[in-house]
């Protein structure tokens, strides 16, 4: 088939898409207006341009007309409009958990909260592959049984789970059409199909880098390839492999969903297999050969290590260490003038602490995959403010709260500042408070008895402070009750109590003001959307429950900086290119991670049903992981080999790497001067101080000054000065106390 060209892992494929499409509509250019371009990700669309009109400069042509370039949903969802109003996210949780509440028969005593998130994700599997379940509970047990293997029809072993499974189901999509609304992915099913029948006919479509095609974009894909519109463009090695667990299986499965043969192209655009991609396709070979076997003919063939040059590990043994090196690295390509730096992670910690470490150096990033709200310090006050509230105005929360920079914007900061110490210190600690605003102000105003009127007086803002703190506390505490009596509400009225609590608090301003905070403001505003038409009722764990995993699911994306390092996820580095990439925390728990697994059905089972099995997302990950050892002419991998004097087990493929080339030429890669100079200290980038004062000599002799010695000395204090003279030193010479500890309970002495 001419339109389905596939190519190596070392060729680059938008290089390649760009050069052919050049090529082929040479004679219309510079107008490619009926060219559509389908890729994975936005991010590859930039770099794809830049390609395309390279390509057009050898015609000639300095500028273009198009084409579009877009992922295929983007592009499905613009050009047809949806049939039905398209539930949002909290909207499907909201109606799923209601769905649940009215058949807890189906689950006893579980949470319906966290059944909820399980059967969503089952739901999206069912309608991500086109799926939908049979209409009688037996049919469906027979299903079941015949994926599970069974040879009997007693399938009272399956029952319990297929009835939860197949009951919601009906239940969801029956909710569904009552209030004539639709999912997201029955909405692009519907759009995929309609498109079908509306196409003009002069488009043609260029697809590359596709993970996977469902069953609606197979069929949506099947007609544009019989009739020569599209062109389809895939990347596996040369060898033919039956194995799923292999990179090579997302081009193959890919094939088998449009029902197109699976071998390679008679025509493909090029077969570059340089002896690098050849070491790389060794490595990761499926075939029946051993990898000593496989090593050892490999090394007969090619005497030179083709990866030495290319590709090199650092092994740390602490995360800072792991982070530290990542910096450094970045900060020696940055002095060589490579520019294009990619940095590649799927540890969400390690990623914070190199970007703070590489801001510090002065080098900006651009973070393509963000972190989850619930990590930003926006969402810290948050739950710090609702925990104050929950927790009948605890110290701990209610101090970390009232330190917050979100909390009453509209005040002088330093003001602010001192009146929250002079609690602190006063009140709390001095007067050993542990809770309750009542409480609280009976003791400050005990201490404002106790000193003259001009002291006094000090302290009245603090009485202001508070005032504003309980006035904010209102709204939320009338809805939380007690365990006795835990009052159920409609999700509005919990959210109209926290946006009345954030206003009179001046959060709603300073989380505006806040790039994490406006986020979090959007997601409140998209549950109080959620809510209006909802008949759900919830006690106030619920509603916890419910914003938490809001907070959780959601991510916050930073705004784009000007640097061109890039910092991104596996699932962002799709059809990437670098000038040099880090490929950083190569774990096991990270590369490939762990089975996240699922209450409904295992990946036998799944697999059989038709759905995404975890060995399919496995093959995903590891071809990405493939694709970026090409991704690049000069690659490190970094991962840690110890935590805290805890062995930490490498990536298998990065084991797999190293093993293979210590077979075969007797090196591990290891980057042994990355590792020199990370053990440097002047290698760290630290903000100008006053200089360190100069050392003291070897054993110098002690001296304390008259004054601070102590006149008598007890026997405790006596032994103080033997078990630790430095102890001695603080608390007898110095008086230093250590910080008081708040007691919840009475001590012996409260009694009398």
């Amino acid at each position: 088939m001419s339109n389905l060209h596939i190519i190596t892992y070392g060729d680059d494929p938008l290089r390649r898409l760009a050069e052919h499409i050049a090529k082929k509509h040479h004679a219309v250019l510079p107008n490619l207006t009926d060219i559509v371009v389908l890729l994975p990700n936005p991010q590859a669309a930039t770099r794809f341009r830049q390609l395309l009109l390279d390509a057009a400069a050898s015609h000639h042509h300095s500028a273009l007309l198009g084409p579009n370039i877009d992922t295929l949903p983007r592009w499905i969802n613009q050009q047809t409009p949806s049939k039905l109003p398209v539930l949002s996210e909290h909207q499907r949780e909201l109606m799923l958990v209601e769905a649940l509440v009215s058949h807890k028969y189906l689950y006893g005593e579980g949470n319906p909260w966290t059944l909820a998130h399980s059967l969503l994700a089952l739901f999206d599997d069912l309608g991500s592959t086109h799926l939908s379940l049979p209409e009688s509970l037996e049919q469906f047990l027979d299903t079941l049984g015949t994926a599970y293997g069974l040879d009997n029809k007693n399938h009272d072993s399956l029952f319990g789970e297929a009835r939860l499974v197949h009951t919601l189901w009906q239940a969801w999509q029956q909710e569904m059409q009552q209030n004539g609304v639709i999912d997201r992915h029955t909405d692009y099913t519907l759009k995929l199909a309609s498109s079908r029948k509306t196409l003009p006919d002069n488009l043609v479509f260029y697809i590359a880098g596709l993970p996977r095609l469902s069953t609606a974009e197979a069929q949506w894909l099947n007609p544009l390839l019989q009739q020569d519109r599209a062109f389809l463009l895939l990347q596996r090695s040369g060898e033919q492999t039956s194995v799923d667990y292999h990179p090579d299986a997302v081009a193959q499965q890919l094939l088998q969903a449009i029902n197109l043969p699976t071998g390679p192209s008679d025509t493909p655009f090029s077969h570059t297999n340089s002896e690098y991609t050849r070491c790389l396709d060794s490595v990761f070979s499926n075939s029946e050969s051993p990898l000593r076997a496989r090593a050892h003919d490999l090394a007969q063939d090619v005497p030179e290590s083709p990866l030495s040059a290319n590709l090199s590990i650092f092994e740390a043994n602490n995360a800072e260490k792991e982070a530290q090196a990542i910096d450094v690295q970045v900060r020696l390509w940055w002095n060589a003038g490579k520019r294009n730096i990619g940095i590649i992670t799927e540890n969400r910690r390690l990623a914070r602490r190199v970007r703070a470490l590489l801001e510090r150096s002065g080098i900006e990033l651009q973070d393509a995959a963000g972190w989850a709200l619930s990590t930003t310090s926006a969402a810290a006050t948050v739950e710090r403010w609702l925990e104050t509230v929950e927790e009948d105005f605890a110290h701990q929360p209610l101090l970390d709260f009232l330190k917050s920079p979100f909390l009453l914007p509209e005040r002088e900061r330093e003001t602010l500042l001192s009146c929250v110490y002079r609690f602190e210190q006063g009140v709390v600690l001095k007067e050993n408070i542990a809770r309750n605003m009542a409480r609280y102000r009976e003791h400050l105003q005990y201490r404002q008895n106790r000193l003259p009127a001009d002291l006094a007086a000090d302290y009245n803002d603090i009485h202001v402070l508070l005032d504003v703190i309980e006035s904010a506390a209102t709204p939320l505490r009338a809805l939380i009750g007690n365990d006795a009596d835990n009052k159920k509400h409609a999700p509005t009225a919990f959210l109209h109590a926290l946006n009345d609590s954030f206003t009179r608090l001046g959060l709603n301003t300073s989380l505006a003001a806040d790039a994490a905070g406006e986020r979090i403001l959007e997601e409140l505003h998209a549950m109080q959307t959620a809510s209006n038409n909802s008949e759900l009722l919830m006690c106030w764990d619920e509603f916890r429950v419910w914003l938490g995993r809001t907070l959780e699911r959601f991510n916050f994306q930073p705004p784009a900086q000007s640097g061109q390092v890039q910092l991104m996820g596996l699932a962002q580095s799709n059809l990437a290119r670098f000038d040099a990439l880090i490929i950083a925390g190569a774990e096991a728990e990270y590369l490939p991670g762990s089975n996240p697994g699922s209450p409904f059905f295992n990946d036998g089972v799944r697999q059989s049903l038709g759905l995404t099995s975890h060995t399919q997302q496995l093959s995903e990950q590891f071809y990405d992981f493939r694709c970026l050892l090409e991704s690049a002419d000069t690659i490190l991998l970094t991962h840690r080999s110890e935590q805290d004097g805890e062995e930490i087990v490498a990536s298998p493929w990065l084991e797999r790497l190293q093993s293979f080339h210590q077979i075969a030429y007797a090196d591990r890669l290891i980057n042994t001067s990355l590792t020199e100079l990370v053990n440097r200290t002047d290698m760290q980038v630290t903000h100008p101080a006053e200089p360190m004062p100069q050392p003291l000599p070897a054993n110098p002799t002690v001296r304390i000054s008259g004054e601070l010695f102590p006149a008598h000395l007890s026997a405790s204090g006596y032994q103080q000065l033997i078990n630790c003279p430095y102890q001695f030193f603080a608390a007898r010479c110095l008086q230093l106390e250590a910080p008081d500890s708040i007691r919840e309970m009475l001590a012996k002495a409260d009694y009398g």
